[in-house]
């Protein structure tokens, strides 16, 4: 178990996942400012536990899944990602479960919440949990969950929990 605030404290602005088990744990009120990588073998499934974890970046993705990774996401409490997206890019799968909350917040000219910007492919995407998922996404092109380009392995499953988004821009996709 990891505490994010502490690792903040302590100068990382980078976390890098490579094991199959793991526990982010912060305070849902206290924003540390980190990246999350997770990048594991392609023939294992990362699980990782959110419990009031509330993560953001000056760069444009906090949350990134490496390509062939599978990663199960299990939220616990209220979880915040903002000034970022969550990437998951063409060959990656991402699947949020668990009884807790997610928000991402993201403001770029070419923006998305979980996926993709409309340059760029996305990958697997399942959003299973008892909570609620809020995209909240600004910027001239906006994308909520999905991606710019889709392949054959693409796929956006919305199969329980309250899923919410506000998205504002000139160019503006929901779901896709």
């Amino acid at each position: 178990e990891y505490s994010v605030l502490d690792l903040a404290v302590d100068g990382y602005d980078q976390i890098i996942i490579n094991c199959t088990d793991v526990t982010l744990k912060g305070k849902a009120d206290i924003e540390a400012c980190v990246n999350v990588v997770i990048d594991i073998n392609s023939e294992q499934e990362a699980r990782v536990k959110f419990r009031d974890v509330n993560i953001y970046s000056h760069k444009d993705v906090i949350l990134s899944i490496a390509k062939g990774t599978h990663v199960n996401i299990e939220l616990c409490g209220n979880n915040t990602i903002s000034r970022g997206s969550v990437r998951v890019p063409e060959g990656a799968t991402l699947y949020f479960g668990g009884k807790g909350n997610l928000k991402v917040e993201s403001s770029e000219s070419n923006s998305y919440g979980i996926g993709g910007n409309y340059t760029q492919d996305f990958g697997v995407i399942m959003l299973d949990c008892k909570g609620s998922i809020s995209v909240d996404v600004n910027g001239d092109s906006v994308i909520g969950i999905g991606g710019g380009t889709g392949s054959a392995g693409s796929k956006i499953g919305l199969i329980s929990g309250n899923v919410s988004m506000t998205l504002n821009g000139k160019d503006i996709v929901a779901i896709g």
